[in-house]
Formats: structure tokens, sequence, C-alpha cells
């Protein structure tokens, strides 16, 4: 984040790609460094990504309009 000149704080939204167990991850990793502060989205998949084992993707809006 901090390479894109962004924090956690900007972030309304994390969703993450994998087909490991990243479980023992979640709490050291994500949510004491603030990227879980609305949830995380785990997709038990394979990113699309040819070769990567592991993505996430994040967002940040002001408001956003679920219908």
């Amino acid at each position: 984040m901090r390479s894109l000149g962004m924090t956690w704080e900007d972030s309304t939204s994390a969703q993450i790609y994998t087909v490991y167990d990243i479980h023992h991850l979640l709490a050291d990793l994500f949510v004491k460094r603030g990227a879980s502060r609305f949830g995380v989205t785990w997709h038990y998949t394979r990113p699309p990504v040819s070769g990567l084992d592991f993505e996430m993707d994040c967002r940040g809006i002001a408001t956003e309009l679920l219908i």
C-alpha cells in the first residue's frame, strides 16, 4: 500500500485468492496492520494469473451502493 501512496485506512474492501490455508496468517499479517477493517473475503481458488499461488486486491471508495 505504501508504494502506491496509500494506507490500509484508505481501503474499504480486501479480497484474497489462494488455495492454501491462510488462517494462521490472518491475525499477524492482516488484522494487526488494519487490512481487515471492513473484513477480508477469502476466495478458495487459484489466482487468475498463471504461476501465482497468492493474490490480494483491495479497493477504497467513498460510497458503495449494493442493489
